[in-house]
């Protein structure tokens, strides 16, 4: 697209015009006309009307320049880079300099996708033109990434837009590259930038409305196509994309409408064909799809989505020697399709090539493991080809994955491709294809369902049915004792484990079974036995890895746990269950950075899993990087589009980097992805009392506690909000609601503080002292309250209540400062020992440095005092205490001059503190 009309008529150089090369006298008149006509067209934005004048005015005068690149670059406007190549090169033949040309004959192939054209064009530069730098960066960095070189094309890119920063065109590709890494977000903020400079181009319209689709945000998806078919009623693309979002939203009618309007047009359109073809599919018209979709194939044998779907109703029809080659077509194009590695997967089991179905399957697992028909379809192949033990396992993740049988089955309707346009990026559509149940272990899900679900009589009686027809089937009777351990029978379900290791020695669920049930009943060494016993038939089995972690956690042996999934992380490089455990376990234990390491090297392997996005995300986010926090949960969001997960994460990273309007969004947009999140609607109202915005916290806090009554946050952020709007009574009404509906910390210590601000100390004291009652072990609670009796000259009992933190927390420096100041004006010898524990604690507090010098100017170490006083000022210079307290000491060493000077500052700064009285006396006593 460009960023102007203005075709720019320019005056042909002399040398030129002396050629002999301009049209006669005579004819230049009418020709001028027609050229003048053009241009007024091209101001209208009518680039037909401008190019038939101009066909016009060559016809008249073949040997016109002037209107030969005037009409090359008018198809250059219109999209048509073959006829505007056409014409550029044929004046080149004419004998124009090519300073003049050069750059449209690059634009023009560019169009064409003939990105080595392009290049080989620039690589002979003219002298440019003011203005001309840009256009030259823009055309070298969009046929590089053309070339694929998309580092070095995205920053010839950036530099057109340093250089222009209206370059609409620049910003429209660096946008695209935004979507192809599906940073959503920057490519919106280009696409803004390019509307704020060209609101009028159709391209940015187009490319704003493919972005608000691939987030499934459907209506501005529909309101950007049509806007850019409002601008250019040529542009065919926004018709596309504006049917293939119709089709998303299951509007059928609406969207058959649009592509039989395309097709009149051009009965013979590929993409309407295709469109057509993919909504007969969708009404059962098999038929009529396979023909419009082999006319598809017949003119862009490339098209993909096409191959696809015409692969999907030969499978249906039974055809699948043709389905096998036309979807296996599609797969090799796009291996991280993992509907497309599905269905010829399905392919594969039917013809009984289960090596092969299983060998796909595999390849993919990375793009397919948290779908759980495809690990079911894996499960199913493995068993197929004779490997019980890894298809029984994969049939398990499968239940974990999705419990529900029928759920499984529902998703053996693929989803499908579809593409956005001819030449575009792919745009995926949902259509239901049944592969049919027989594909998957039926009798093995059903049964691992109903264990799943606790269904466990149903489950029973479903695995005897399996054991009628299947006797010796080991992997029967170790369902069967699975069964039978849930129900309490552990003697049953270890006789049936037995049983199945007796048929099948080699089959490991049921000897890690056996195990397991050892390890519950705290036959530890008889399980490590087994365990090991496993190890030696099979030395990198990750189960029995796992489960001597398992194993020595039980017995509180640490290190040994971390040694077992130390083992089973290396030895398989791709095992995901270890790195999980280990990364979990340093996180909680306080070491994030190293789990931070464990979660990249997950990353790493598994690049398209979101549940290990996730970890690495908060692994990150825990170990202080929130930039790169934010960068996973980014990738979470590409991932899981239409999941609230990852906008909910990454707001809690924007959050860490103070960008509270980015917050904002992403949690507002968590909750149009899930309107019923409390926590979504927790996080809102938090922020919006964070940012003062206490009317709309009340309207969350209404919202929270409509859903759930007995969450706290109902009542805190209502509380809060209330309080900062100095609604006292209301505040406290509403807490008080909140501790018999929802009691919580938090509740209590907000409630007292209502009291608190409202004068009535002791009621604030009552609503703590009773919830320490049923939670002796607050100690927040218990350091509030025992600020509160200090605040209440209760000096013995807080004295009592730090003394009762100190015993379970010692190292606690703020409950140390303030029983050192207890101790000190109490002249209790124990004062500056513990004000020296809590200055070591934390040394760079200057509450806690006052703290200490008030204890050393009571025990006559006066020297010492004023340096800590005076480090104390020079930190919190503002504190008026402080100063009076160096006012005192320095009195106190006899130096009286300094002392006065002191004492007037502070009194002069400070008309109010709660020394100010014995300020004012001692400097009465000094002067």
């Amino acid at each position: 697209m460009t960023t102007t009309k203005t075709l720019c008529r320019q005056a042909l150089p002399l040398l030129f015009a002396l050629s002999g090369l301009l049209p006669p006298a005579a004819a230049y008149a009418e020709n001028e006309t027609f050229i003048t006509q053009a241009l007024k067209a091209v101001d209208e934005g009518d680039y037909s009307t401008a190019i038939i004048h101009l066909k016009n005015a060559v016809k008249l005068e073949p040997d016109d320049p002037e209107a030969r690149w005037l009409l090359g670059r008018a198809y250059l406007k219109k999209g048509d880079g073959n006829a505007a190549e056409v014409e550029l090169r044929r004046l080149r033949r004419m004998g124009m300099p090519r300073q003049q040309w050069w750059l449209d004959l690059a634009d023009a192939y560019l169009l064409q996708g003939k990105s080595r054209d392009v290049m080989g064009v620039l690589a002979e530069p003219e002298p440019l033109k003011e203005g001309e730098k840009a256009r030259f960066y823009l055309l070298s960095g969009s046929a590089r990434l053309g070339l694929g070189e998309l580092e070095s094309g995205a920053e010839d890119l950036r530099k057109a837009v340093e250089l222009d920063p209206n370059n609409a065109r620049a910003q429209l590709t660096l946008a695209r590259i935004a979507i192809a890494k599906k940073n959503y977000q920057e490519a919106e903020r280009l696409l803004d930038a390019a509307l704020a400079s060209q609101p009028r181009d159709a391209g940015v319209w187009l490319l704003k409305g493919e972005l608000a689709r691939i987030q499934g945000d459907y209506q501005d998806s529909l309101d950007a196509f049509r806007r850019a078919g409002d601008l250019d009623s040529d542009l065919e693309l926004a018709q596309v994309g504006e049917a293939i979002t119709l089709i998303g939203v299951q509007r059928y009618q609406d969207a058959r409408e649009i592509v039989n309007s395309l097709l009149r047009k051009d009965l013979n359109m590929p993409m309407g064909l295709y469109l057509r073809g993919l909504l007969e599919f969708k009404d059962g018209n098999l038929t009529s799809a396979r023909t419009d979709l082999e006319k598809v194939q017949a003119a862009i044998p490339n098209h993909l989505p096409s191959a696809l779907l015409l692969g999907t109703i030969h499978y249906q029809t039974g055809n699948y020697a043709i389905a096998e080659e036309l979807i296996k077509q599609y797969v090799t194009r796009q291996p991280n399709v993992t509907q497309a590695r599905k269905l010829l997967a399905a392919v594969y089991i039917r013809t009984k090539q289960a090596k092969r179905a299983v060998e796909l399957l595999e390849q993919g697992l990375g793009y397919g493991e948290n779908d759980p028909t495809y690990v079911a379809l894996l499960g199913s192949a493995l068993m197929q080809a004779g490997d019980v033990n890894a298809g029984t396992e994969y049939l398990e993740k499968a239940v974990e994955i999705a419990p529900d049988a029928a759920a499984i089955r529902a998703q053996l309707g693929l989803g499908l491709l579809a593409t956005g346009q001819a030449g575009r990026a792919e745009e995926q559509l949902s259509s239901a294809v049944d592969l049919g149940d027989d594909l998957l272990q039926a009798d093995l899900l059903l049964i691992l369902t109903q264990i799943k679900q606790k269904e466990l009589d149903r489950a029973l009686a479903s695995v005897d049915n399996l054991l009628k027809r299947h006797p010796d089937s080991a992997l029967a009777h170790n369902l069967r004792g699975s069964i039978l351990v849930a129900k309490g029978n552990a003697v049953g379900g270890r006789l049936e484990y037995e049983e199945s290791e007796k048929l099948k020695p080699d089959f490991f669920p049921a000897r890690l079974n056996q195990a397991a049930l050892d390890r519950q009943e705290g036959k530890y060494d008889s399980a490590q036995r087994r365990y090991q016993g496993i190890l030696k038939l099979q030395p990198g089995n990750q189960k029995a890895m796992l489960g001597l972690a398992q194993l020595a956690e039980s017995r509180k042996d640490t290190a040994g746990m971390i040694q077992w999934l130390e083992k089973a992380r290396e030895a398989d490089p791709a095992a995901a269950m270890p790195r999980v455990y280990l990364a979990r376990y340093h996180m909680t234990h306080g070491d994030a950075v190293r789990a931070a390491d464990v979660a990249r090297e997950l990353s790493l392997i598994y690049p398209n899993n979101a549940s290990i996005t996730l970890l690495y995300g908060q692994t990150l986010l825990a170990s202080g990087d929130a930039l790169g926090a934010e960068d996973q949960f980014r990738q979470l969001i590409a991932l899981n589009p239409d999941s609230p997960e990852g906008w909910y994460q990454l707001a809690g990273a924007q959050l860490k980097q103070d960008k509270i309007e980015p917050a904002k969004d992403s949690l507002n947009r968590a909750l149009n992805k899930d309107p019923e999140n409390i926590e979504i609607l927790v996080s809102l109202g938090r922020l919006s009392l964070k940012t003062g915005d206490n009317q709309k916290a009340l309207e969350f806090s209404n919202e929270i506690r409509k859903k759930d009554p007995a969450r706290s946050a109902g009542y805190t952020i209502g509380g809060a909000a209330r309080l900062a709007l100095n609604q006292l009574v209301e505040a406290e009404a509403l807490l008080d609601r909140g501790e018999q509906s929802a009691p919580a910390q938090e509740t209590v210590m907000l409630h007292a503080r209502v009291l608190a601000r409202m004068g009535r100390l002791k009621q604030a004291g009552l609503v703590l002292a009773n919830w320490l009652k049923k939670h002796p072990d607050d100690f927040k609670v218990r350091y509030n309250f025992a600020s509160l009796l200090q605040q209440t000259e209760q000096t013995a009992a807080a004295q009592l209540e730090y003394e009762r933190i100190l015993d379970a927390q010692p190292d606690n420096a703020i409950a140390l400062n303030n029983l050192a100041w207890i101790y000190t004006e109490n002249k209790d010898p124990r004062a500056l020992d513990t004000a020296a524990k809590a200055h070591g604690l934390r040394s760079n507090d200057p509450y806690v440095a006052d703290t200490y010098g008030w204890a050393k100017l009571a025990a006559n170490q006066v020297t010492d005092a004023i340096a800590l006083f005076r480090r104390a000022i020079q930190q919190a210079p503002n504190v008026p205490d402080f100063r009076y307290h160096l006012a005192v000491a320095l009195s106190k060493s006899g130096k009286k001059s300094e002392a006065v000077t002191e004492l007037k500052r502070l009194l002069q700064d400070h008309s109010r503190f709660a020394d100010r009285d014995d300020a004012e006396a001692l400097l009465r006593t000094l002067e």
